[in-house]
């Protein structure tokens, strides 16, 4: 598994670029400048202070994954992934979200991860991965307003597998979750 690294400001502004050919997949409905990006990278990416709410990596030099929203009480972080649009298909985006849940679990030791993707996004990108991984997610109605109709999102979760052998673990006389455990032994 290639490893993650923390971006730069050169980092960032390829992933301001990168967002550039994506906007209807957006939060924000309009391209950030160049000044906004470098604004962003100083006081989210590269801030200390922020690392409490918000963590944001490389995977490569052509993916920026990210955690957002971290809460230390329910253990929980929103996802973020943008690809190059010249690797986009390619089987990156799925090392990357691979690569950011083992990050997730087994060094902030959260106990899911959640995201929102737009109907009018890359919505069959998430609907491959999430599932394979034992996510689900449910369509909500008109949530995003873009080239002047409105489109659905899927909000989506995904719980450490450590979790869910919890119940399996209790039965089988396990005391506390183990990643390691085998329940055919």
């Amino acid at each position: 598994m290639r490893k993650l690294s923390v971006p730069t400001g050169k980092d960032w502004e390829n992933v301001r670029q990168w967002r550039l050919s994506c906007p209807e997949a957006l939060r924000p409905p309009y391209p950030l400048t160049k000044y906004e990006q470098e604004e962003h990278y100083l006081d989210v990416v590269a801030s200390r202070e922020a690392k409490a709410h918000t963590r944001w990596w490389m995977y490569g030099p052509d993916c920026a994954l990210g955690l957002e929203n971290l809460s230390s009480v329910n253990r929980r972080a929103e996802i973020s992934l943008i690809v190059n649009p010249k690797k986009r298909g390619k089987g990156l985006g799925t090392l990357a979200f691979k690569a950011l849940l083992h990050e997730a679990w087994y060094t902030l030791g959260l106990h899911s991860v959640y995201g929102e993707v737009y109907y009018c996004g890359a919505l069959g990108f998430w609907q491959s991965v999430v599932p394979s991984v034992g996510g689900t997610g449910v369509r909500i109605p008109h949530t995003k307003w873009w080239d002047g109709q409105w489109f659905d999102s899927w909000l989506f979760t995904i719980l450490c597998p450590l979790y869910t052998w919890v119940p399996l673990q209790r039965r089988m006389g396990a005391d506390r979750c183990d990643p390691h455990f085998d329940a055919n032994v």
